[in-house]
């Protein structure tokens, strides 16, 4: 009786190991997309669901990794094993996951450097010191009736301070006006020196812009400000009226632009860093 039961026995493990083998020498056939769907549905039909799934997985990371068309696929599997797959799924993953982590090594290395050079460029422009002293407006009413551009003028009076090594031929800066409590939105404007102001120097600046009618306010402050301030005075001489600058840019005598705000790249290197910790199973830095 033992023996009428172990030889059924020996005869399932047989069979199931007979498929197993088929399973795993039987190959894909990439000759045309219907040999190819064909073979794959064969294949899959004599494999474990967790087989089946694996060997999906590995078609598909290996049309991923190499940026396969089907057609491309189709021709780099042509003759291969559920195994062979498997193995040249994982040798590309692994190739490509240390080309990615040499790459991101890279990028961060580059990008750690932009960023300390910008950290460097805005400390050296915040050396550049700019000082509102005041700002006036003059309007004079036209006894003939209309307006007269020499009736116009506003003057605003800045002190510059160059504590940077540099010297100085242009600065770019964010002019707001206050009239009468009133605050208006910052103008970016810039002013180009007449003398370039060397590394030490101190200088106040007069910055006058005569007007030329409200359809031609384009002087050496902004017209926008300008234009504000001439309507404030008209409406009552007695504004009160000031101002305030932030600096932008300064531009040194060789016609390089140093920003005060300089361009920053914080998300994509911390991005970078997370990925490149997720490659590696590090804990992120930064």
């Amino acid at each position: 009786m033992r023996l009428n039961f172990i030889r059924p026995a020996i005869r399932v493990i047989a069979l199931l190991t007979t498929i197993f083998i088929t399973a795993c020498s039987q190959k894909v056939d990439g000759t045309s997309l219907e040999a190819f769907q064909a073979s794959f549905k064969q294949m899959t039909a004599k494999m474990s669901a967790e087989k089946a799934a694996e060997f999906d997985k590995d078609l598909t990371t290996i049309m991923s990794v190499k940026n396969f068309t089907i057609g491309d696929l189709r021709g780099y599997v042509n003759g291969m094993t559920a195994d062979d797959v498997h193995k040249a799924a994982t040798t590309l993953s692994a190739v490509a996951k240390a080309e990615r982590i040499s790459q991101l090594k890279t990028e961060i290395a580059k990008l750690e450097q932009q960023e300390a050079k910008a950290d460097s460029q805005k400390a050296e422009v915040a050396k550049f010191r700019i000082t509102v002293n005041d700002i006036k407006g003059q309007w004079k009413f036209d006894p003939e009736g209309y307006e007269r551009p020499e009736n116009q003028s506003v003057n605003l009076s800045l002190t510059l301070q160059n504590k940077s090594p540099y010297t100085i031929a242009e600065f770019g800066y964010d002019l707001t006006s206050t009239i009468d409590g009133r605050e208006n939105s910052p103008d970016p404007w810039s002013y180009k020196l007449d003398n370039p102001l060397a590394s030490g120097q101190t200088v106040t600046l007069l910055i006058t812009d005569k007007g030329r009618g409200e359809n031609d306010m384009n002087g050496s402050i902004s017209g926008r400000v300008t234009k504000s301030v001439i309507e404030a005075i008209k409406a009552n001489p007695k504004s009160a009226l000031s101002a305030k600058i932030k600096l932008t840019s300064i531009t040194v005598a060789d016609g390089t632009r140093l920003d005060a705000e300089p361009a920053r790249q914080d998300f994509v290197l911390k991005n970078f860093k997370r990925e490149l910790a997720e490659l590696t199973g590090a804990t992120p830095a930064g």
